[in-house]
């Protein structure tokens, strides 16, 4: 009987210091899961606004690149329409000699059109596409508009544009290059991270593109986050709304920082593992007097000696003070009544118990 009674104090006082251990590696958990959490958020949003800082100073140097690229053709285009042969046969409508002029030109500086836009609505040039209509082109070389986008057949370019004087501006030349996906692939290779380019009119951004700023994010059909930026590009065509439109992987940017999120979930495991193991050996510290102090009573009603030793100063130790106090009076109390028992109240011995 003593024995299952000393097996069932020992499972319940071990079910106790397992049921402590849990309570204290939960809540542990919980507030490290927390810690977790809003470390690996802060990083993720760490990332997202690098890759925007990223985006955005990639997209002026796309527009700086874009505008030295207008200048060095405005300087081609400049030094042709300064030319007094040139300008002689612009004046007198020499078409031979401007084409021949212009498909020198083309070939100097591999450019896809060059053409002349006359005061009187002529347009004479050399190009691998169709030329605009002269009427979408008049508004903005008559308002002294030196560069911007054009459309030659189903492509969008590059122009730029130098007046032609004899003093007076009798005509423009136009020089454009295209803005291909080979061309801003090439000039995507210039940029700080890997971004996709394209050169859209307004009307062909995608539907959710259509307001897109910086930082916009987009799900695509994989899953995959994608950043937009969209630039308004000066045009040379009337009706023209060029978009120059940078796209980035925000999931290939945070996959830079996925290392550091791996990094957090191994200290968190390794934490959580140390609180596991602590909470252990504090359950231990608090059962183990505990059961002490069981062991103490049952030798107590054994009538057995059932001290406990006191090795701390907190709760449990006062605890187990008091009850060695309350050992020693009852075995005070047990002492006076033998004694009462075997004496009268005259103080004499009882006859029966003397030898």
């Amino acid at each position: 009987m003593t024995l299952s009674l000393s097996i069932a104090a020992r499972f319940r006082f071990r079910s106790l210091k397992l049921r402590i251990a849990v309570a204290y590696a939960t809540l542990f958990a919980l507030v490290l899961a927390a810690v977790v959490l809003l470390a690996g958020n802060g990083v993720a949003r760490f990332g997202e606004n690098s890759a925007l800082r990223d985006l955005a100073a990639n997209a002026r140097v796309f527009d700086e690149i874009i505008a030295l690229r207008a200048q060095q053709m405005r300087g081609s285009t400049d030094i042709l329409s300064r030319d007094f042969g040139f300008r002689e046969a612009v004046a007198t409508h020499d078409d031979a000699t401007i084409e021949s002029a212009l498909l020198s030109l083309r070939q100097r500086s591999r450019s896809a059109a060059a053409f002349v836009v006359g005061l009187d609505g002529s347009i004479v040039g050399s190009s691998d596409a169709a030329l605009p209509a002269v009427e979408d082109l008049w508004d903005a070389l008559d308002a002294g508009q030196e560069r911007g986008v054009i459309r030659l057949g189903e492509k969008l370019a590059l122009a730029a544009a130098s007046p032609v004087e004899t003093p007076d501006t009798i005509g423009w030349l136009v020089m454009a290059q295209p803005l291909d996906a080979a061309e801003m692939k090439r000039l995507s290779r210039l940029a700080a991270v890997d971004i996709d380019a394209r050169v859209l009119p307004a009307s062909r951004l995608p539907a959710a593109l259509g307001n897109a700023t910086l930082g916009s994010v987009v799900e695509t059909d994989d899953g995959d986050r994608i950043l937009h930026h969209v630039t308004a590009l000066p045009a040379l065509q009337q009706g023209l709304r060029p978009r120059l439109l940078l796209n980035h992987s925000l999931s290939e940017a945070l996959a830079e920082y996925s290392g550091l999120q791996w990094l957090l979930a191994a200290l968190a495991a390794a934490g959580l593992s140390l609180v596991v193991v602590l909470s252990w050996r504090v359950a231990r510290t608090i059962t183990s007097p505990l059961r002490a102090l069981d062991n103490a009573t049952r030798r107590l009603g054994e009538g057995k000696d059932a001290k406990v030793e006191i090795t701390s100063e907190d709760e449990i130790g006062r605890l187990g003070a008091s009850f060695n106090t309350m050992v020693d009076a009852i075995a005070e109390r047990e002492r006076q009544i033998t004694h009462v028992a075997l004496h009268d109240g005259l103080g004499r011995v009882d006859k029966r118990f003397q030898p």
